[in-house]
């Protein structure tokens, strides 16, 4: 596997993750932490990939802010279902 394939690999997870994540709505902090813990990556490193990740995801209306909060659109639930 290449270093490209990798990291559209690792990207995809990552977005996942976070959707998975956000079935009830989260805060930037939370997600950190949850992509820092559960993809094994300094918190600093999950910062800036939760931050890259949640702008794409929201351009894409598969997460929206809410509050403070961040909340996967049921769409993207229902993608991740099938």
């Amino acid at each position: 596997m290449g270093s490209k394939e990798l990291r559209e690999l690792l990207q995809h997870y990552y977005r996942r993750t976070i959707i998975r994540f956000c079935m009830e709505p989260r805060t930037f902090q939370e997600i950190v932490d949850h992509l820092a813990e559960r993809a094994g990556i300094e918190r600093g490193l999950a910062h800036v990939l939760a931050a890259e990740h949640l702008a794409i995801l929201e351009e894409r209306k598969a997460v929206k802010p809410t509050d403070g909060r961040w909340a996967a659109t049921e769409e993207a639930i229902q993608a991740l279902k099938k």
